[in-house]
């Protein structure tokens, strides 16, 4: 009987671990998402020929260098794995194609830190008209 239960123990304890490993060492797999842009920062909506798409990115918390792209859609939510050696702040940004493709113009990005909180940073490229930037940021 004790050697039953002494191997049993020793089962669960194996079991136990193997499943820690492989939590950690498994991808997190999330959406993010976010309301659709129709507009300038002073309110003047899009051209009907304009194309808009979004970036998301994730930087150092904080400081947010090191910026590194997920990738661009034009639906205003994205599925991303999110890098295992974290924390990360992730941000979204507008990115708008005037004039047939001649002129793209970029918003400010917005993060949404590690707890989830979203943080109206802004990180302007410098240009004369500037996309409003996404909100209501949230993971899903």
């Amino acid at each position: 009987m004790k050697r039953l239960l002494t191997i049993s123990v020793l089962l669960i304890l194996a079991l136990g671990c193997f499943a820690q490993v492989t939590y950690i060492n498994s991808p997190y797999e999330v959406t993010f998402s976010w309301n659709a842009v129709v507009c300038y920062e002073d309110s003047t909506p899009f051209d009907g020929g304009d194309v808009v798409t979004y970036e998301l990115v994730y930087a150092e918390p904080a400081t947010h260098d090191g910026i590194v792209s997920f990738g661009t859609t034009e639906t205003a939510s994205l599925f991303v794995t999110l890098p295992a050696d974290g924390p990360w702040d992730i941000g979204v940004q507008t990115i708008v194609t005037t004039d047939g493709g001649q002129t793209v113009l970029y918003s400010g990005f917005t993060w949404l830190n590690e707890e989830g909180d979203p943080n109206p940073t802004l990180l302007h490229r410098a240009t004369d008209r500037v996309p409003s930037r996404p909100t209501a940021f949230h993971i899903s």
